[in-house]
C-alpha cells in the first residue's frame, strides 16, 4: 500500500508543479480566474494542515490562505518532501487524533489521511480544469492512467 501511496504523491506532485508552472507564467496568469488561484493554494495548504497534523506540529497555515507562484512552489515542494518522509518512517495504521478547523476531535489512520489528500488535490485539480476552460486556457491532461502511460515503462 505504501508503494501504491507513492505513486499517487508523485503524480499529485507532477501536476501540481505543471500547474504552478501555468500559474507563473506572465502570459497564461492574467488569464487565470481568481477561483483557480484560490484553489490551487487551498490544494496545497489543506496538504499542508494535514501533514502537520500527522507530524504533530502546529499548523502554518490556514486552509484558504493565497499565494503567489514562487511560495506555491516551495510550499508544494515541502509538502512532497514531508509526505515521502511519513511514507517512508510511519505506519500506515498508525492512528492520528486531531482537531479539524472547527475544533471537532477525530481519530484517523496515517494512511487514510495521505488518501484523503491526495484525492483532494485530484478533485480540486479538476474544478481548477472547469477555471481553465472558463477563461478560455487548455487545461492540462491530469488523469493518472494518462501520468502511468506518459511517465513510466514497465
Amino acid at each position: 500500500m505504501k508503494v501504491f501511496l507513492q505513486n499517487l504523491l508523485d503524480y499529485s506532485h507532477f501536476y501540481n508543479l505543471k500547474l504552478i508552472e501555468i500559474f507563473s507564467d506572465t502570459e497564461n496568469s492574467k488569464r487565470l480566474s481568481e477561483k483557480s488561484k484560490i484553489l490551487l493554494s487551498h490544494i496545497l495548504n489543506a496538504s499542508s494542515v494535514w501533514n502537520s497534523r500527522i507530524l504533530g506540529i502546529p499548523n502554518r497555515l490556514g486552509v484558504w490562505e493565497i499565494f503567489e507562484a514562487e511560495e506555491l512552489r516551495k510550499l508544494e515542494d515541502q509538502n512532497y518532501l514531508e509526505t515521502q518522509k511519513i511514507l517512508k518512517d510511519r505506519k500506515l495504521n498508525e492512528v492520528i487524533a486531531y482537531k479539524n478547523t472547527k475544533g471537532d476531535y477525530y481519530e484517523r489512520t496515517i494512511g487514510d489521511i495521505i488518501f484523503h489528500t491526495l484525492n483532494h488535490a485530484t478533485y480540486h485539480r479538476g474544478q481548477i480544469a472547469s477555471e481553465f476552460r472558463k477563461s478560455g486556457l487548455e487545461p492540462i491532461v491530469s488523469d493518472y492512467i494518462f501520468y502511468r502511460e506518459t511517465t513510466f515503462d514497465y
